[in-house]
């Protein structure tokens, strides 16, 4: 894009987006939840994300503008349609998005919705994928196997159920609400298969806040138990486990 417009070359373009995607990830944590909790986005999912994902890390760092209400419905319906012609996923992420901001009441109701949204969305994109894709002609219905095991991904299940149990704590947050979604979406791939890396990557500076504000002392236990998985993802990630 920089490169065809104002002949910038590629590696200055990807060092711009990578550089402005951390800096959106960093301004969210340290805004909602702490200073203290930014080295956790040392993490080898937000550096996959952000150094090989450029389109969908750009779109949704752009889209981090505007997913909170912070500006009018015609700015906000604009910066949608534009970041979706970067990258058609970000369909899927607006769905989420106007999940998390409509189903915003203490209830019961707005629990089960915001799971079945990520259920629903999990569905179509692992054991219906296929289908549908195929359905519309898209020649992209034969991917390869992205899934992770349930081990990596066994933590954010752990996560959901702890929100779950906390749920009108959870439901009182912007970021709680979108990371109800983001693990259900996960925790259902795990018994489909789906891709889930790119959803939590894509999140995570929700879900952290969210961690930040899961109830519980003296310290947060989901912290006490993602610091040890972040070293795992880690040795995982070097292929040394």
């Amino acid at each position: 894009m920089f490169n065809r417009s104002i002949g910038i070359g590629h590696e200055i373009t990807f060092t711009i987006i990578t550089t402005f995607v951390l800096w959106r990830f960093g301004s969210e944590i340290i805004r909602y939840a702490g200073i203290q909790y930014l080295p956790l986005l040392l993490n080898p999912l937000v550096v996959d994300y952000a150094f090989s994902q450029f389109r969908i890390a750009f779109a949704i760092a752009v889209l981090s503008f505007f997913w909170r209400g912070q500006h009018s419905r015609i700015a906000t319906i604009t910066a949608y349609v534009a970041c979706t012609s970067i990258h058609t996923s970000v369909i899927i992420f607006a769905v989420m998005h106007f999940a998390a901001n409509h189903f915003h009441s203490k209830d019961r109701r707005a629990l089960t919705m915001l799971i079945l949204v990520g259920a629903t969305i999990a569905a179509m994109i692992g054991p219906l994928r296929d289908m549908i894709l195929s359905s519309i002609g898209d020649r992209r219905s034969d991917y390869e196997d992205m899934s992770s095991s349930a081990i990596y991904l066994i933590f954010w299940a752990l996560m959901l159920g702890f929100m779950m149990y906390d749920w009108r704590n959870t439901l009182s947050t912007l970021d709680g609400r979108y990371s109800l979604v983001i693990l259900s979406i996960v925790t259902v791939n795990i018994l489909t298969g789906g891709y889930s890396t790119r959803f939590i990557a894509a999140a995570f500076p929700s879900l952290l806040i969210s961690m930040a504000n899961f109830k519980s002392k003296p310290f947060s236990v989901l912290f006490i138990i993602f610091v040890p998985y972040s070293i795992m993802q880690w040795l995982f990630w070097l292929r040394i486990l």
